[in-house]
């Protein structure tokens, strides 16, 4: 679809919203086109053979364990940790409100959780205990731990005063003491019924030094130099926030998606970016490289979830088979499995043997 046409999707939406009362996103998708209908042959369609259930609500983050015997799901008032081989659920662990995002650190030791009241709490895996929790953001969108997995970095929406107005904060944690520093506060903007900042999106570095994170509303992309704590803002998506971000394994490479459905991959040598991408309208919320780095997967405001071969950036196969849209899922660290998470209450298994 081009820009054109997904701008005319996007104001019809806003149109049949407010006809007839309801959110934005919920006449996004009552407006789109059937999934199929936006494939472009060749592309592969691929179905999955497992559904899992457990949740009440709709599943918000998924992340497996390093070594790949376990992953996570978390929605409604829980995260619940799977084992691989069974599929059935072995812990869960509770929380005082809804769950809105969530980081499994890369020791495995501990996950961290995200609510919609702004906490953020961790947890140690093996005892169920809560090494330390957090009171940030009224509106957190994203939680990601560092490679070496002492700290973790959230950003978000808060509240400073008693006006509507509110700041996209980004913020880095102790995960020992819950201690915060802060790494940036500046105004947010409310555009088609969201805010938009650099509130949405994180991710380290794999050598620790370098935290990426979504800029302004002119799409910038922002590094943080983590020991000098020096910002760069790089021109990117122009005119739409960015809302995902991922390091290529190799940390050759960031891949950025916008909010004008296109995603874009730079060099981290020379902060360029060498490739766009055009996604599907609505498709990017969230984006992740394979564990060979040979893959880009991504989903959004839709009903499917779209792989990418990232040395040509052509399309290799599109997942369908959830009722919902796909805010979360993960590659196991062999490669060889995909678990998504829909707002359809379930986790399906994408085998790739």
């Amino acid at each position: 679809m081009t820009k054109d046409g997904s701008n005319a999707r996007k104001r019809a939406a806003r149109e049949h919203a407010a006809t007839h009362q309801m959110p934005y996103t919920q006449a996004l998708r009552d407006t789109a086109q059937p999934p199929r209908a936006r494939v472009r042959p060749p592309v592969p369609i691929r179905t999955s053979d497992t559904t899992l259930v457990g949740h009440s609500s709709r599943v918000v983050g998924v992340a497996f364990h390093p070594d790949g015997t376990m992953f996570a799901s978390a929605g409604d008032r829980s995260v619940r940790l799977w084992d691989r081989t069974t599929l059935q659920t072995t812990t869960v662990l509770n929380t005082d409100d809804s769950v809105f995002s969530m980081a499994w650190s890369p020791d495995g030791a501990t996950i961290a959780v995200g609510c919609v009241d702004g906490t953020v709490t961790f947890w140690t895996v093996a005892t169920g205990r809560i090494i330390s929790r957090t009171t940030g953001a009224n509106i957190l969108e994203s939680v990601a731990f560092s490679p070496q997995g002492d700290t973790a970095a959230t950003s978000g929406f808060e509240r400073h005063d008693e006006t509507p107005r509110r700041r996209s904060v980004a913020r880095l944690w102790d995960v020992a003491t819950g201690q915060d520093t802060l790494l940036s506060d500046r105004d947010a903007e409310l555009r088609q019924d969201r805010l938009v900042g650099h509130g949405y999106a994180l991710a380290f570095h794999p050598a620790g030094r370098v935290l990426a994170a979504s800029g302004e509303t002119d799409g910038s992309l922002h590094l943080w130099d983590l020991p000098t704590r020096h910002l760069t803002e790089l021109p990117g998506h122009d005119g739409y926030s960015i809302m995902a971000l991922d390091f290529s394994p190799d940390g050759r490479t960031l891949a950025s998606g916008g909010m004008d459905d296109t995603i874009l991959l730079w060099d981290t040598t020379t902060w360029r970016h060498t490739r766009r991408i055009d996604a599907p309208a609505g498709l990017i919320s969230r984006m992740a490289f394979s564990p060979d780095g040979r893959l880009l997967a991504a989903t959004g405001m839709d009903l499917f979830a779209q792989l990418w071969d990232v040395r040509t950036g052509e399309p290799v196969a599109v997942l369908l088979g959830h009722d919902g849209e796909i805010p979360a899922f993960a590659f196991s660290p062999d490669g060889r499995l995909l678990v998504t998470g829909s707002d359809d209450r379930t986790l399906r298994l994408w085998h790739f043997d």
